[in-house]
Order: C-alpha cells, then sequence, then structure tokens
C-alpha cells in the first residue's frame, strides 16, 4: 500500500464535545476518506477509553481522533496503536521527557500514566479507522486524582507549561511517516524500538485476556507487535491483545 509522501490533514475542533471517537463514528460520512481527519477538543464530557472505561477530561489535556480509511485486507491493524504511541515518544523524547510503552497503547512517565491510544476499526467498503488519543500536557494534579490509576502531566514533570499544538502537530506528521512505514514493510522496523522502551520488561505481570487471567515475566516484543509472556513453567506465549497489571 502506497501512501503519498505529503498527508493531508482536516482539522476539526469542539469546544465541548461527548467523545472525540464517538463523533467520528457518528458522522464518518462527512469526512474526506482520502484525508486523515484530525478530530479534537478542549473538553470531553464522556470521553472513554479501552474496554470502555472513563477517561478523565481535564483543562490542559488534549483529546484527539483520527480517522482514514485503510484497505480491508490491510495486515497491520493492531500496529496502529503502537506506532502513534511511538510517534508521542519520538516527539516527548526529543522535549526531554523518558517515556515508556505499557504494551499495547499506554505511554508512561516517571512509571505513571502519561497517555492512552485507543484503536476501533468500523467495516465499510473500506477499513474505516477511529484512532482516539488522551494525552495530559497542563493538567494539575488534582484533575489527575480522579483517574483509576497512577497518572502526571507533562506540566508536573517539566515544572513549565505547553503549547498544545507544539506536542500535537508534530505527532501528527511523525505518525504519518510511521504509517507510511508500516504500510510498506510492517512492524518489523519498529519492533526493537519499542521493545527498548517496553515497560515492566524482565518483571512479573499479570495479563487478563478476556475472563482469563495469567501471570509471568514480561518477555519482549515480536517482530509482529504481539508481547511474548514467559509462564512460570517457561512456556513463552505470545499475545495479540491484554490488559497488563502488576501483582
Amino acid at each position: 500500500m502506497d501512501l503519498p509522501i505529503k498527508p493531508k490533514f482536516d482539522y476539526i475542533h469542539f469546544v465541548t464535545i461527548d467523545s472525540t471517537n464517538s463523533w467520528a463514528k457518528r458522522n464518518t460520512a462527512l469526512l474526506n476518506q482520502n484525508h486523515i481527519s484530525v478530530i479534537t477538543a478542549n473538553q470531553q464530557t464522556k470521553g472513554y477509553g479501552r474496554f470502555k472505561r472513563i477517561w478523565v477530561s481535564a483543562p490542559g489535556h488534549i483529546h484527539v481522533t483520527l480517522f482514514f480509511t485503510l484497505p480491508l485486507d490491510y495486515p497491520y491493524l493492531i500496529n496502529l496503536g503502537q506506532i502513534l504511541a511511538l510517534a508521542c515518544n519520538h516527539v516527548l523524547e526529543n522535549k526531554g521527557f523518558p517515556i515508556q510503552l505499557k504494551w499495547p497503547n499506554d505511554l508512561l512517565l516517571n512509571k505513571r500514566k502519561i497517555a492512552g491510544i485507543l484503536v476501533e476499526v468500523l467495516h465499510s467498503k473500506k477499513l474505516e479507522i477511529v484512532l482516539g488519543m488522551g494525552l495530559n500536557v497542563n493538567v494539575h494534579e488534582e484533575h489527575l486524582k480522579k483517574v483509576d490509576q497512577k497518572a502526571t502531566s507533562l506540566m508536573l514533570f517539566s515544572k513549565k507549561t505547553w503549547v498544545l499544538g507544539s506536542i500535537l502537530n508534530p505527532i501528527l506528521y511523525t505518525f504519518y511517516n510511521y504509517l507510511r512505514l508500516l504500510s510498506s514493510s510492517g512492524f518489523t522496523h519498529f519492533q526493537p524500538i519499542y521493545q527498548k522502551l517496553l515497560a515492566f520488561h524482565g518483571e512479573e505481570i499479570v495479563c487478563q485476556v478476556g475472563n482469563q487471567k495469567m501471570q509471568g515475566v514480561c518477555h519482549s516484543i515480536n517482530p509482529d507487535g504481539t508481547l511474548n509472556l514467559q509462564l512460570p513453567s517457561g512456556v513463552m506465549i505470545s499475545l495479540n491483545a491484554a490488559e497488563i497489571s502488576t501483582p
């Protein structure tokens, strides 16, 4: 699959919205399927993450959804959130933030959640991709206390405020370049980078897969982006999707 060298972004912004992902799913017919629609909002009233968990919306937060289409036979769907996470890392690392990636799509800073990514796929004549991200930028501690896990923000870590566009815009262009590379060559190029950033590497983790819980050592990332979990028996299994926590 060949993508144009230069991306075409259509920007749509709301002051307040229920959810940028929800809006994109409701309005696919209005969006140019040959461009990447970038839907942002100052605030979400019904933001959500994986497993429909509530995503706390706060001032100074980047809420963004990317909508674009891919061929029905596109083979790298499980990697879309991963390359967006890697694009975020590329930009944030260059600004001095030591990011780790909690497989598959979360970003950690100081072992606290800084961003979450959600991939939703709609099936039509093409695959319609709804790729949402929440990134804590200028978010104060009192808002982060409402999150159901330890979280932080770029402002709290760096002791300075940031222009949201100076974070989001380079992420968008980096993501597009990564999407071109993924589409032409697969995830193999990204695997060593992801491996280097892998949170909990060599540590005991618990993986929730559906109704089943498995505990083992977070071992490595495969060239296709799946996670290797080493069970207490020594057996290695590869996971396509799971919710990770520490024992």
